[in-house]
């Protein structure tokens, strides 16, 4: 019964979360305890990058879609990051989140374009704004618990999921690197990949030049300190 109620104001707390903040923001209790609302997108964490995105339309109805890569976990405190997780985890959470007034129906699904949920996309999540005078073309159920695009709308959508995506991946892949659209010219990677036998190995650049100038003076310590701080932050575990 416990475990129960407990499902209950997490459901409530993520299903009504914009209606219980903001002006009058609605207080719902359950068994004399408050339930928290739950920020999907942590807009309120100054790592979380928004993209700029232009409002679809659906003939004369505007459709506000709003795309976030949220922080890596090196940019989030342990309280920040278990409420990042949501109800079910990371990892169930991203992709889509369809909104009809304010009420959550889809908390982290893609929609139907044959992705599966990826542990290196997990930062990905995507809100839709609908009124609900397209209820019929998105195909809402009576339980409001379920949508489904429409025809006109999906290259649209599957552009910004493809694009989202890809800063995600970024992100993770580079443990909470500043987003940019392409690296400096003089960027120089520390790692380098060989492959052998079907496999793929990584290996120190011995032109990098904190590593090179490591090489050349061994007595230089603070050029080893940053070195051995570089390759602990961009060892390259996920691969």
């Amino acid at each position: 019964f416990l475990e129960r109620i407990d499902g209950v104001r997490s459901h409530l707390g993520l299903v009504f979360h914009r209606l219980m903040s903001g002006p009058g923001a609605v207080c719902l209790f359950v068994n004399d305890r408050p339930v928290e609302a739950w920020d999907p997108f942590l807009e309120n964490h100054p790592a979380t990058h928004r993209l700029p995105i232009d409002p679809l339309r659906l003939g004369a109805v505007r459709v506000p879609v709003r795309a976030y890569v949220l922080p890596h976990v090196s940019k989030l405190t342990k309280a920040e990051h278990e409420a990042g997780a949501g109800p079910r985890g990371w990892l169930a959470h991203q992709g889509f989140y369809v909104y009809r007034r304010d009420r959550l129906l889809v908390a982290g699904d893609w929609l139907g374009f044959g992705w599966t949920k990826d542990e290196h996309l997990k930062l990905a999540r995507i809100a839709i704004e609908l009124p609900n005078s397209l209820d019929q073309e998105w195909q809402i159920n009576v339980t409001k618990s379920r949508a489904t695009p429409p025809a006109a709308l999906r290259d649209d959508l599957k552009r910004i999921a493809e694009r989202t995506r890809a800063e995600a991946k970024n992100v993770y892949t580079h443990r909470g690197a500043k987003l940019t659209s392409t690296a400096p010219s003089s960027y120089v990677h520390l790692w380098t990949a060989v492959a052998k036998h079907d496999r793929v190995f990584y290996r120190v650049n011995a032109e990098h030049p904190l590593v090179r100038r490591a090489l050349e003076t061994s007595s230089d310590q603070p050029a080893l300190r940053a070195l051995i701080s570089l390759l602990q932050e961009t060892i390259p575990l996920q691969h």
